[in-house]
């Protein structure tokens, strides 16, 4: 299974938005973006194929359009290059996808992120790092949740008005002959306890919608167009702790993945 809380901004609204907008890269040195983002539905309703429309809550509505920006300054020197940048998005969300006529909640994505590269024949190496502050408004959900015990259709059912999450995330990859690959990874969301969103445990206390782990995955390409991928995730705390998270005995690393993929280019 997957954790309780994630930001918005890292997945959260894929393959549910259309967006529209524009960007500058400026003599491989300065980058800069500009989009505004709505509800993938009418003409862009292609987009969700696949997604929960017919659950309430099963995919996100958005009110207007909302601003996502990008900006990054990118130095190249032989075989290196290093990239640091910013990105965000501010995004007003109706609790229920069914009902736009309600008030929305509001959510405030700021990351900064990192990049180094090193290239050459026959060595690729890439690390990178990711920090993701959200701030989220329950403007809508909170009132109703308060005075009703009870959210807005399928929308969430806080017992904060506002809460907040963290998500650092950091990554290195090695290829050789760009066919032998390995990748090592770091993720951390860290957040306010919320008994509405995430539950309590066996003693009646707020969880937090904390988790972290790492990721190993090993890559072969025996042909270009064609990727065989190995994964593996571990996980130190899932849901707010490191053992009997959920009050019946389960702990973090009983959710420990392992992934086969087979990924093919025609």
């Amino acid at each position: 299974s997957s954790p309780a809380a994630a930001t918005l901004i890292d997945g959260g609204l894929a393959q549910q938005v259309a967006g529209i907008g524009g960007y500058v890269y400026w003599k491989k040195t300065l980058y800069g973006e500009v989009s505004f983002y709505r509800t993938a539905d009418g003409a862009f309703s292609i987009l969700r194929q696949g997604q929960d429309t017919h659950t309430d809550g099963g995919v996100a509505a958005l009110k207007g359009y909302n601003p996502y920006w990008r900006f990054a300054y990118n130095h190249e020197w032989g075989p290196n290059s290093v990239m640091v940048g910013t990105y965000g998005m501010s995004v007003d969300r109706y609790p229920s996808n069914f009902d736009p006529s309600t008030p929305t909640d509001h959510y405030r994505d700021i990351a900064v992120d990192a990049q180094y590269q090193y290239i050459t024949d026959p060595h690729v190496f890439t690390t990178q790092l990711t920090y993701i502050d959200e701030k989220q408004s329950y403007n809508a959900s909170y009132p109703t949740t308060l005075a009703t015990g009870a959210g807005i259709g399928g929308g969430p059912t806080p017992a904060n008005s506002r809460d907040k999450l963290h998500t650092f995330k950091a990554k290195a990859t090695y290829y050789l002959d760009r066919k032998y690959g390995a990748t090592l990874g770091y993720f951390n969301t860290a957040g306010d306890a919320d008994a509405g969103l995430y539950g309590t445990d066996g003693g009646g206390n707020a969880i937090k919608p904390d988790n972290s782990g790492y990721i190993i995955e090993l890559d072969y390409l025996p042909v270009q167009y064609v990727r065989l991928m190995l994964q593996y995730t571990g996980y130190g705390k899932f849901n707010g702790a490191s053992t009997n998270y959920d009050g019946t005995g389960r702990n973090a690393r009983d959710n420990n993945t392992l992934f086969l993929n087979v990924w093919a280019a025609f």
